[in-house]
C-alpha cells in the first residue's frame, strides 16, 4: 500500500520510533501517516543544524581569541575550519540541542572561573610555602562523596580539584571521588565542600549529599 511504500522509505525514523509502523498496520490514513513521518525527519534535521550552527559560532570564537589575525584571508581560514568542525564532529563537541538550561549551566560555569582562578593563585602560594618548609608535607588520600547529579558536574569537579596545585583527581567511581593532597590545609579544602558548592550552584545542581573525609 502507499502507506507502506513512505515508511519503508523512511526507514531511519521509524528505527527510531518502531510505534509509528505500528500505526500504519492498525489503520491510520496515509496522508496522516505521512505528515507524522515527514515531520519527524524535520525535526531531526532541525536539532541536528541548531546543534553544528551552535558548534560553528563557538569554533569560530575560540579560532578569534587564539588566532590575533582579523584579516579577511585568516577569517575565511577560521571560518572553513570551524564549519568542517561542525559538520563532522557537532555530535562529539555538543551532546545536547542548546536550550535555556544549557545556556544557563554555562553561564554559571563561566562564573565560576573567577573563584577558582582565585583558588589556583592561593593554592601556589601555599605550594610555595610548602617547597620553603617541607615539614609541613602531609601527603594523604582523600575519600568524599558528593552530591552532585550528572557526568557533567562530577567531571567539572575533578577537573577543578586537578587544577588546583596541591590535590589531584585520583578516581571518581559513581558519586565517590579519591584524591591526593599534599597537606593537611589541602585536605581541609576539599573536606569543607566549598568547591563543590559553588560548582552545584553554577550548574543549578546543589549538592545536599553528606561528605566522608575518612583517609586511608
Amino acid at each position: 500500500s502507499e502507506c507502506f511504500s513512505r515508511c519503508r522509505y523512511l526507514h531511519r525514523p521509524l528505527r527510531l520510533l518502531p510505534s509509528w509502523s505500528d500505526s500504519c498496520r492498525a489503520g491510520f490514513a496515509p496522508a496522516e501517516e505521512w505528515r507524522l513521518l515527514t515531520a519527524h525527519r524535520r525535526g531531526l534535521l532541525e536539532c541536528g543544524s541548531v546543534r553544528k550552527l551552535s558548534v560553528l559560532v563557538m569554533l569560530f570564537g575560540v579560532w578569534l581569541v587564539l588566532s590575533g589575525h582579523f584579516d579577511p584571508l585568516h577569517l575565511a581560514f577560521g571560518l572553513v575550519c570551524s564549519a568542517l568542525v561542525a559538520q563532522c564532529s557537532s555530535g562529539l563537541l555538543l551532546t545536547e540541542t542548546p536550550s535555556l538550561r544549557l545556556v544557563a549551566a554555562t553561564w554559571g560555569a563561566v562564573r565560576f572561573l573567577p573563584w577558582l582562578l582565585y583558588q589556583i593563585i592561593v593554592a601556589n602560594l601555599h605550594v610555595v610555602y610548602l617547597v620553603c618548609r617541607p615539614r609541613q608535607l602531609r601527603p594523604q588520600i582523600v575519600r568524599f562523596r558528593t552530591g552532585l547529579r550528572g557526568d557533567v558536574a562530577r567531571v567539572f569537579l575533578g577537573n577543578a580539584i586537578t587544577l588546583t596545585p596541591g590535590t589531584i583527581t585520583l578516581d571518581i567511581d559513581g558519586d565517590e571521588f579519591i584524591v591526593h593532597a599534599v597537606s593537611d590545609l589541602s585536605a581541609a579544602s576539599l573536606r569543607s565542600g566549598e568547591m563543590e558548592r559553588r560548582i552545584g550552584l553554577a550548574l543549578n545542581q546543589p549538592a545536599e549529599a553528606p561528605r566522608d573525609g575518612s583517609r586511608n
